[in-house]
């Protein structure tokens, strides 16, 4: 009886191995694997970790790779996972690359946003970042310049000897012309029959319809080289032309200008005045520059003439702001430039040395009115003003937008223009 129950508990027990066996096989094949495969943590247990196995290209994705597997020691097992394995690994890894493509156009447009933001931000804060009014450029551009226009240095072979007769006139309003075309500007000829007047303009870096005019006159009288009157004044004009082009914002355009036959009458700046008229600009505030290049007593003072509505104030104000401590002296002195404009209906301001106030060149209308009596440093000085000025008052919400939008012209009652101009200097 012993020995039947021992039989019995055998077979059961064999019968219990096979089912157990037989449910093991079941479950190897349902995890692709035959035999006992190397974890990627490196022991071996038969299966394979869905969520830890590292693929034969370093990455893991929860797939078996495809094709005669590597066990830890190295050697092929030679077990070849199914082909719908391989797929889905191949599926899985596509799947994987668009969705990292996707994240990273994603990223790329963030980075672009921020980008144009920044931007933004930064042209709104470089408003206030003025260029220095006395750039390192300036001192040798000026001595080039006046040297060109006095005969000290030829222009295309030619030593201007004056800036009188048609030729020579026609050769400085040429160099002119060249000069501001080589600092991008695109520079046009006013021809009014007897002469031409040179100018271009500076757009505003907003919407605006608004000028603002800065100008001297080129010519000089007979038998000089004129280079206090009016080289001076020229060169100051080309220097704030290309100073301008480093102020990021600018409310209104900039039109600059050297005037034809000054000394014969004010005869280029009043044909001007009048084309201007005609052509509808929209003029807020005309300011030029005459004789600009002496100063024995070295206090840098600069005449501001006849200065029309809050003209005085343009030049103050910001001189204040911009800690310039060169004196600011109003005359009501004319004869030049700004009296035509003025005449015309503008609203007009002339800079001059100290002429009101005594402290003017010897050599007025003289043969000796050469580059050697120039006062460089003086003349450097009044550019710097005029260059901060400028700068500072083109500014969104300072002095030009509000002359813009403020504008009125001289009533006809107060144009007494009855040219050509007496008196002129």
């Amino acid at each position: 009886m012993n020995t039947k129950r021992v039989i019995v508990y055998i077979l059961i027990f064999i019968a219990l191995f096979i089912l157990a066996c037989s449910n093991e096989s079941v479950n190897n094949s349902a995890n692709g694997s035959g035999d006992a495969d190397s974890d990627s943590d490196g022991d071996s247990d038969g299966d394979t970790d869905s969520d830890s196995d590292t693929d034969s290209d370093g990455d893991s994705d929860g797939d078996t790779d495809s094709d005669s597997d590597t066990d830890s020691d190295g050697d092929s097992d030679g077990d070849t996972d199914s082909d719908s394995d391989t797929d889905s690994d191949t599926d899985s890894d596509s799947d994987t690359d668009t969705d990292s493509d996707t994240d990273t156009d994603s990223d790329s447009d963030t980075e672009s946003d921020t980008a144009t933001d920044t931007a933004t931000d930064s042209d709104t804060d470089n408003c206030d970042d003025l260029p220095d009014p006395d750039p390192p450029w300036l001192a040798d551009f000026q001595k080039e310049i006046m040297a060109k226009l006095t005969g000290e240095e030829a222009i295309n072979g030619v030593n201007l000897s004056d800036r009188y007769s048609s030729a020579n006139r026609e050769t400085a309003r040429k160099f002119l012309a060249d000069s501001l075309e080589e600092l991008g500007y695109d520079p046009q000829y006013h021809d009014y029959g007897s002469g031409k007047n040179v100018y271009a303009i500076l757009e505003a870096t907003e919407d605006s319809d608004a000028y603002i005019l800065f100008g001297g006159h080129y010519d000089g009288v007979s038998g000089t080289t004129a280079a206090n009157d009016n080289a001076s004044g020229t060169v100051i004009t080309l220097s704030l032309a290309r100073y301008l082009l480093d102020v990021n914002c600018r409310s209104v355009n900039v039109m600059i200008a050297f005037f034809d036959e000054e000394e014969r009458g004010l005869l280029g700046s009043d044909a001007m005045a009048k084309w201007l008229k005609t052509e509808n600009y929209n003029v807020i505030s005309v300011h030029t520059v005459d004789m600009m290049a002496w100063d024995s007593d070295e206090d840098r003072t600069v005449e501001i003439e006849q200065p029309d509505g809050d003209l005085l104030n343009f030049y103050m104000d910001a001189a204040a702001v911009g800690g310039l401590t060169m004196p600011l002296v109003e005359t009501s002195s004319g004869g030049t430039d700004h009296v035509a404009f003025r005449k015309n209906g503008y609203t007009a301001v002339g800079l001059c040395e100290e002429w009101a106030g005594g402290d003017t060149t010897p050599h007025y209308h003289s043969s000796s009115d050469t580059y050697d009596t120039v006062h460089f440093e003086y003349m450097k000085s009044t550019t710097t003003l005029v260059n901060y000025v400028f700068a500072y008052q083109l500014q969104p919400g300072k002095a030009a937008e509000l002359m813009a939008e403020n504008m009125t012209y001289q009533t006809e009652a107060q144009q007494v223009h009855q040219g050509p101009y007496p008196n002129v200097r």
